[in-house]
């Protein structure tokens, strides 16, 4: 039976390293830092769509839940897009939320991010266009009549 050293690693994979060694490894230096510099402008272009339609869809629903005379007001078509853009939500985000998993396995590893991008983006503008047509079609079965289109 062989005898241990104290100092001797249990461990084959186990090296013993300087300290200074290990923090100019965790710093991160232009050749190791993880992120890149600067976004495509495809990329800017898609985050700035993703901003723009977030900000439209929750401003639709939050006059349509506070004040909906308000949005009747602003234009009465947004009435049945509001009351369809819940389930148009619903509806879309299995779909969204498989693309979003399955885009590491489908795009090459550099375009990720923008694929993710473009899955969400495709997800919010598919929701508005779904609202739209499910607002249009059940035009007849109204929840909410507006008093700008009660005289019509």
């Amino acid at each position: 039976m062989a005898l241990i050293d104290e100092k001797t690693p249990l461990l084959p994979i186990a090296e013993k390293v300087p300290a200074s060694v290990i923090m100019e490894a965790a710093s991160p230096t232009e050749d190791n830092f993880p992120y890149p510099e600067r976004l495509s402008i495809a990329e800017l272009v898609l985050i700035i769509g993703i901003f723009i339609l977030v900000t439209l869809i929750t401003s639709i629903l939050n006059l349509h839940v506070q004040n909906p005379w308000l949005l009747c007001k602003l234009d009465p078509s947004l009435i049945h897009l509001a009351d369809a853009l819940p389930q148009s939500l619903y509806l879309g985000i299995p779909t969204s939320i498989v693309f979003f998993v399955v885009s590491p396995i489908l795009v090459r590893p550099d375009k990720v991010a923008f694929s993710r991008c473009l899955v969400v983006f495709c997800y919010l503008l598919g929701a508005v266009w779904g609202a739209g047509i499910f607002g249009l079609g059940a035009s007849g079965q109204e929840r909410f009549s507006c008093p700008i289109t009660q005289g019509r």
